[in-house]
């Protein structure tokens, strides 16, 4: 429960690896423009046409579930060659990859399927976080590990989706903002994943 990760984020041994994954899946889950990626891509611009949403749908998108398997594979081979550190550090810079992609390319439809393909990745590797935390953390606070970093991401989500809904309906702020926003916390995700101890 809380108490218990309160006192894994503590632990003489392991707590400062523990507060550097929390912070990391804090940043890395946290994109407010996450709920707007479809309202970007088919929104017009100066007069250039969006992308319809039936090709978002029918061609952008199953190149995502296309790339779910083969990106398992390399996460799972490149974490057993160079450890779960690096798969984490891979997964969080295909993340920023995905959003500035996704921010400046979106008229070309080969970059999006290419950023389909990096989110693929960085999906595939909160796998090898998983492996992170129960190799790097002391076993006596595994359960606690494992509650702080899912309670974590599931806070993330749900702060960076108010923020999203807030900044587009109560700031008026441009989409673009929000990809602006999405990309910080991607980079500073990063930063956080390569302070991870191996």
């Amino acid at each position: 429960g809380g108490r218990a990760s309160l006192a894994a984020l503590t632990h003489p041994s392991s707590g400062r690896q523990l507060r550097l994954l929390v912070a990391f899946v804090l940043l890395h889950n946290f994109k407010p423009s996450e709920p707007f990626l479809v309202e970007w891509l088919t929104t017009t611009d100066g007069g250039a046409p969006g992308m319809s949403t039936r090709d978002v749908y029918a061609r952008l998108f199953p190149v995502f579930t296309y790339s779910r398997v083969p990106s398992l594979a390399a996460i799972a081979l490149a974490s057993g060659a160079f450890g779960p550190k690096a798969s984490v550090v891979l997964g969080a810079a295909c993340a920023l990859t995905t959003v500035v992609i996704t921010a400046s390319c979106r008229r070309s439809f080969a970059a999006l399927a290419a950023s389909q393909a990096t989110v693929a990745l960085s999906f595939a590797s909160h796998h090898a976080l998983l492996g992170l935390v129960f190799s790097t953390v002391d076993p006596a606070t595994h359960p606690a590990a494992a509650h702080a970093t899912k309670a974590a991401t599931m806070a993330s989500c749900a702060l960076s989706a108010l923020c999203g809904q807030a900044m587009r309906s109560w700031m008026n702020a441009p989409l673009f903002g929000l990809f602006v926003t999405s990309a910080i916390a991607q980079a500073a995700a990063v930063v956080a994943a390569a302070a991870l101890d191996a």
